[in-house]
């Protein structure tokens, strides 16, 4: 069993807010990279990227395992714990052998390689059906060589049946990222597709406003936001 405590609000997907605006053509892009073992949602905060994972779990069949990264995860070991109780939240037959292998590893030197086989192969054993794990916020233990490193070996050896979300405020820098697109195994959508467009501030307004928002305004608001949805929701303008 794991000596780390799981917080379990961040193994949890977070409620959606009725303020923010359904954008389909993102959902769709976002089915079109279930077919790759790792998905990367990358953009300053402030651009939907949590708001369009929650619209998309909620869409797609498969179950998703959740886990919302915090600045005190850059302990390796506080991060495994929560990343196999995620999983584990969804598939309760997994993490068995997993949390055996976390708590050795807490009395002793980590064995990274151990571990990860561990992992891969009780997710094998355990978990037959396509599933998707999101790792929300992964800018705060990028820089952490040991966690980078068990998601890189994590994604090339896990079976086909699984996907990685992963959203980040920057670039994600795992040791394999080259080999993971030269093969064909990851994807994503950068700020400028997460960006609102003219046509989606004008449905925003409408929604939030119940008021039409004519077309050189929309236009307006896009070039001095940038699409940042947050910048148009706080915006004096928009909320009048």
């Amino acid at each position: 069993m794991s000596d780390r405590p799981i917080v379990q609000t961040r193994i949890l997907p977070p409620r959606r807010r009725n303020d923010l605006l359904t954008r389909q053509r993102l959902i769709d892009a976002m089915f079109d990279l279930i077919d790759k073992k790792l998905a990367l949602l990358i953009a300053p905060a402030g651009y939907g990227k949590t708001s369009l994972l929650v619209d998309f779990i909620q869409e797609i069949e498969f179950p998703v395992c959740w886990y919302s990264i915090s600045a005190h995860d850059q302990d390796p070991l506080r991060f495994l714990a929560h990343f196999i109780a995620s999983i584990q939240e969804k598939f309760p037959d997994f993490g068995q052998s997993s949390l055996t292998a976390l708590h050795n590893a807490s009395q002793g030197t980590l064995d990274l390689h151990y571990l990860v086989t561990t992992v891969i192969n009780d997710a094998y054993n355990n978990i037959s059906e396509h599933f998707i794990i999101a790792l929300e916020d992964f800018h705060l233990v990028d820089d952490v060589d040991p966690i980078s490193e068990f998601i890189s070996d994590f994604i090339q050896g896990v079976d086909d049946n699984c996907t990685i979300i992963i959203t980040s405020r920057k670039l994600v820098t795992l040791p394999d990222m080259t080999i993971l697109v030269a093969r064909n195994m990851a994807g994503g959508l950068s700020y400028e597709e997460l960006a609102f467009t003219p046509e989606e501030i004008q449905q925003l307004y409408l929604q939030n406003h119940q008021q039409s928002l004519d077309t050189e305004t929309a236009a307006n608001f896009y070039e001095q936001s940038e699409g940042w949805v947050t910048g148009l929701l706080l915006s004096s303008q928009i909320n009048e």
